[in-house]
């Protein structure tokens, strides 16, 4: 019988394909979207403040817990209503900031530089 561990493994190796797919659009909205200064603004973070989650796809969650598992870490206990179980608690970094899901790269909060235009982007 296989560990979890090999299982999630084997369904990350399963899914490479489709992960490099999801890198590529993450490039094009990060190259898309003017630069905006988000680390450590945690509010976007804080679901029971702002009453909202990002929304993410089966995909992308996959993805991120095959970064996150890639650290070593496990995985952190979730709390319905709380922050984002990837925000660190003691000095409100991102844990998975690399593997953020569109909803977290596409959030543009007043304190980062507040909402994008269309003009901007195009």
């Amino acid at each position: 019988m296989a560990r979890r561990g090999q299982r999630g493994r084997g369904v990350e190796d399963a899914l490479e394909g489709e992960f490099a797919h999801l890198r590529a659009v993450y490039d094009d909205v990060d190259r898309a979207t003017p630069v905006r200064d988000c680390r450590l603004r945690t509010t976007c973070c804080r679901f029971a403040v702002t009453g909202a989650e990002p929304q993410v796809t089966e995909l992308e969650v996959a993805y991120l817990l095959s970064r996150w598992r890639a650290t070593g870490r496990r995985l952190p206990s979730v709390e319905p209503g709380g922050d984002c179980p990837m925000l660190d608690p003691d000095d409100g970094r991102c844990l998975a900031y690399d593997g953020r899901p569109l909803g977290c790269r596409t959030h543009f909060c007043d304190a980062a530089g507040g909402k994008v235009s269309r003009a901007s982007l195009s």
